[in-house]
């Protein structure tokens, strides 16, 4: 199958077969004006601009994204050719709909030309029913631009904080239909989960079961947590932690399911949690 153009218009083989020629051309001119400049002095031969030259090392891909990432940011910053507003609880954000639109389907569809949605002919979003605090709507910003959120651990060293400011990121990219974002916050919660203390494991737990669908992979991974937490409760007879479980499993009939499905290892009817002073079965 051929690969479809940017533009949505099947290239023909002749077509495909031109492109390597035309970047070895403009690979070419490329090199000529860089040799150019050099002999000029306006730049070295180890200048970082000499990017054009065959990089055999590995770094230029590396070296291109930060450079993208730091153009990106620049117009982030200054707001320069800015095309698209988007506005959260009072606050605005000049954004670029090259940047942000391919990236979050929502947006997509509310800006494309001919769709009939207001967005699309004012060039103003307003997000504000979608995202809980515009702080949200930053990181997101902040992520499509330059492929980073900037969340600090300061105020909780056992990443409580930053993997709850995650999940909360991954509900709403689940919304704007940002699948990037998606992966990468539930990465980092990947990461932090064997730090996190149980009741922040039940706390995004109950946050993700709150608002995602039945099917969502994150549900799945979490549930796997907190089983396996629950299993190292009984087996240290941890009187506190098992209240703490009971409890929580308390609040949602969905998650307590899910706990007893995911806990199933004989193929029965019947689960167990239970110690010489605790005994949790439940028949389903």
């Amino acid at each position: 199958m051929l690969p479809h153009s940017t533009f949505g218009v099947e290239p023909t083989t002749t077509q495909i077969e031109r492109v390597p020629s035309r970047q070895h051309q403009m690979r070419l001119q490329q090199e000529k004006a860089a040799a150019k400049l050099r002999s000029s002095g306006t730049i070295s031969r180890n200048s970082s601009t000499s990017h054009y030259n065959n990089n055999t090392n590995g770094n230029h891909h590396s070296n291109s994204l930060k450079d993208s990432n730091a153009v990106n940011h620049r117009i982030l910053s200054t707001g320069e050719y800015s095309d698209l507003k988007l506005v959260c609880h009072g606050r605005e954000y000049n954004v670029h709909k090259a940047i942000v639109c391919p990236q979050v389907a929502f947006l997509e569809g509310a800006c494309r030309e001919g769709s009939g949605f207001r967005e699309a002919a004012t060039g103003i979003v307003d997000l504000t029913h979608l995202c809980e605090s515009s702080d949200l709507l930053q990181k997101i910003i902040n992520f499509l631009y330059v492929h980073d959120v900037p969340i600090s651990n300061a105020s909780s060293p056992d990443h409580s904080d930053a993997s709850k400011t995650y999940v909360s990121l991954y509900i709403l990219s689940d919304k704007l239909g940002i699948p990037s974002l998606r992966e990468h916050c539930m990465g980092r919660v990947k990461a932090y989960a064997s730090m996190l203390p149980h009741k922040t494991v039940y706390e995004m737990t109950e946050m993700v079961y709150s608002q995602t669908m039945p099917s969502d992979e994150f549900r799945t991974i979490l549930v796997k947590q907190v089983c396996q937490r629950a299993q190292r409760l009984f087996e240290n007879d941890d009187v506190r932690g098992i209240q703490e479980f009971r409890e929580f499993c308390g609040t949602t009939e969905e998650i307590w399911f899910d706990v007893i499905r995911c806990s199933l290892t004989n193929g029965g009817g019947m689960t167990t949690f239970g110690t010489r002073s605790h005994n949790f079965q439940v028949v389903i």
